[in-house]
């Protein structure tokens, strides 16, 4: 049984709990639970990670390419002077750094900063579709800008069906 006071784990058999003092008259079978929509992470940790995980993906295309043209040249290439490959490598970099850490490890290192998490509608871990959906929908223009309304929920989120909220 759990208090309904402190919300601590007592003996079924406890006429008073030995945390607080309260009588068993106060007790319940379920332990205080936190709503989901309690723990969604608000406005402000949401910009502290866009703003973060921006400098932490230019950081990711910056070695990205520097490994890529240390290959080509370690290997004999020369390095191309073609501008659509460097626009590819600046594309694909920041869905790699969003897609890889989010589906390995349910966060950035924004996210670990902030002690945010990704996860499903329900709060269970997503599935590789979903996150595969989530970075997808950031290239729309002005996404970012989608989750400052009330509800601090961004395009991303609900069109993969996702949610950050905050850990403890």
């Amino acid at each position: 049984m759990y208090c309904n006071n402190c919300g601590r784990h007592i003996p079924k058999d406890s006429k008073y709990c030995r945390f607080c003092g309260s009588k068993t008259g106060m007790f319940k079978l379920e332990p205080k639970e936190e709503s989901f929509e309690s723990k969604i992470a608000p406005s402000d940790r949401r910009l502290i990670n866009f703003i973060l995980d921006t400098i932490f993906s230019y950081l990711f295309v910056f070695i990205f390419a520097f490994i890529f043209g240390v290959a080509l040249v370690f290997l004999g290439f020369d390095l191309p002077s073609n501008d659509n490959l460097y626009t590819f490598l600046s594309i694909i970099s920041p869905f790699l750094y969003y897609f890889s850490f989010e589906s390995l490890w349910q966060r950035t290192p924004a996210k670990l900063i902030t002690k945010t998490i990704v996860v499903d509608q329900s709060g269970e871990v997503p599935t590789t579709k979903q996150i595969f959906l989530r970075t997808l929908s950031r290239f729309v223009p002005f996404e970012a800008f989608s989750f400052f309304g009330k509800y601090p929920v961004g395009w991303h989120d609900k069109w993969s069906g996702t949610r950050v909220i905050l850990v403890s």
